[in-house]
């Protein structure tokens, strides 16, 4: 997106990253961690807290796990049956994304909150879903991997060892 001091791409800017450009310094201030909360109905992540330190990021995830009441969009789940009407189910899991930087999805961390225990754990996004849609072949299954051990290390995705060996290679 253009800015005032150059009507141009960003790429082509004499200015941009260098200490002229006004802009430079605007999101130095920001919080460094971002801790999102999936509405499932609505399919998109929400903000649930950014934070400057991983040791608050931790303990954001902490009292997340603690809270007994969330609303339903979070715990939503569909029941398709052929030739009938979707009917709304919920079920106890709340999923969580933690990024280091607001855009910083190829290092994104998965968290599974079990709302009944309060127990979280890492998941496999790729083998999950929270809905049962029999006719595209796609039960409802939770795809657990194992506790989580309250730590938050953001390595590629692409590292992770349950991430798809299809996608592996990609850049």
């Amino acid at each position: 997106m253009p800015c005032h001091v150059f009507s141009g791409s960003c790429s082509l800017c004499p200015w941009c990253g260098e200490e002229e450009c006004p802009y430079l310094h605007v999101h130095d201030n920001d919080k460094r961690y971002w801790v999102y909360v999936s509405d499932r109905k609505g399919s998109y992540h929400e903000v649930y807290k950014n934070v400057d330190t991983v040791e608050e990021a931790i303990e954001v995830v902490k009292e997340m796990a603690k809270k007994k009441k969330w609303a339903k969009k979070y715990l939503y789940s569909l029941d398709f049956k052929e030739g009938e009407k979707a009917v709304p189910h919920y079920l106890p899991y709340v999923d969580l994304a933690i990024t280091d930087g607001e855009h910083s999805w190829g290092t994104e961390i998965n968290l599974l909150i079990n709302t009944e225990d309060g127990s979280i754990y890492y998941y496999d996004i790729w083998k999950t879903h929270f809905h049962d849609i029999p006719y595209d072949h796609e039960p409802r299954h939770i795809e657990i991997i194992k506790p989580w051990d309250e730590k938050l290390e953001f390595i590629r995705l692409q590292d992770l060892p349950w991430w798809p060996e299809e996608f592996k290679n990609r850049k």
